[in-house]
């Protein structure tokens, strides 16, 4: 655990960087209370926005706090579609893998060691119910004070087993089951199923998909990857992969070979025993102007092309 002598009041977050912890907080926490009661469209949501919004000023402006809005936690690469356009490239692991419980909780804890609270985790994959270990996991993330809220992405293709509907049944969790017409039939018998746990479900009904291209190198100047980076709406999809902290899903497309490596400025490593510089690091990533990747992406932005969501190809080796 930090202590306030290693980063305290003297030691401020930069105003720039609270700022924007501020604003996506609050979205997330706005985005939670969505799910649970729904949009009333009255004088009291706008109420309850502007209390949320106070509260994570007080909190990160008054109190100087790390508030993290969101992070994901990738737990395995296997998944039962094969999607065209998945953002997540789990087409194009040739050999995917369950990641070890015991490493995901080590990195999960040296994260939180370093951050005050986490606004909603996602726990994710490839299809994130085939884990075989997701009951310990979730189990931790239920338990852990500076989790608030924690998602459970799914295709609605597994239904997870009884131990796991149970923990899923907490208030604490909600479960996101994508939308596709692929598994449509199966999407519903299993929304059904969980639903008999008193599970939130946020049914992602007509979700939208976009093209974000190919591999290829763009050439793009500073100046235009500085303007895609910033207009793109993944640029803070934090997730931690491994012993990694990274920007977005598409940074994978290095470690299979798609782009090249990872630049070393371009993550931040949980392996780091140092706590105060591990935590100056992570702020330091809501400050980012671009990454390499992104001349080898065009991004979600308003320009990009909607594709059909979860459609289903066949790829053949690494070709895109």
């Amino acid at each position: 655990m930090i202590t306030r002598r290693c980063f305290d009041q003297n030691d401020r977050i930069p105003e720039k960087i609270r700022q924007r912890l501020v604003e996506d907080c609050s979205r997330e926490d706005s985005l939670t209370l969505d799910v649970i009661y729904g949009k009333p469209g009255s004088v009291f949501y706008e109420a309850r926005n502007r209390m949320i919004k106070f509260m994570n000023s007080l909190y990160i402006n008054g109190f100087n706090r790390f508030e993290v809005p969101f992070m994901s936690v990738l737990l395995t690469q296997k998944c039962t579609l094969r999607c065209s356009h998945c953002s997540d490239l789990m087409p194009y692991y040739s050999n995917p893998v369950h990641f070890s419980y015991k490493e995901v909780f080590f990195y999960l804890k040296k994260y939180l060691s370093v951050v005050d609270h986490v606004h909603f985790l996602l726990l994710c994959g490839g299809e994130t119910f085939l884990y075989p270990q997701l009951d310990k996991v979730l189990a931790y993330c239920i338990r852990e004070k500076k989790i608030r809220k924690i998602g459970i992405v799914t295709n609605g293709t597994v239904m997870p087993t009884e131990n796991v509907c149970k923990l899923l049944g907490t208030s604490k969790v909600r479960v996101r089951v994508s939308d596709y017409d692929c598994v449509k039939k199966k999407r519903e018998e299993t929304i059904q199923n969980l639903e008999k746990y008193g599970i939130i479900i946020e049914n992602l009904k007509g979700q939208k998909w976009y093209d974000v291209g190919g591999f290829e190198k763009r050439n793009r100047s500073n100046r235009q990857l500085q303007q895609l980076f910033r207009e793109c709406s993944m640029n803070r999809c934090f997730e931690i992969n491994k012993s990694k902290v990274i920007y977005c899903a598409r940074q994978r497309s290095g470690e299979l070979g798609l782009t090249p490596e990872i630049s070393r400025q371009d993550y931040v490593s949980l392996k780091t025993r140092d706590a105060y510089s591990l935590r100056k690091s992570l702020l330091n990533m809501y400050d980012k102007k671009f990454l390499m990747t992104c001349d080898y992406c065009d991004g979600i932005t308003r320009r990009s092309i909607q594709v059909t969501a979860g459609e289903q190809v066949h790829i053949s080796g690494r070709t895109p």
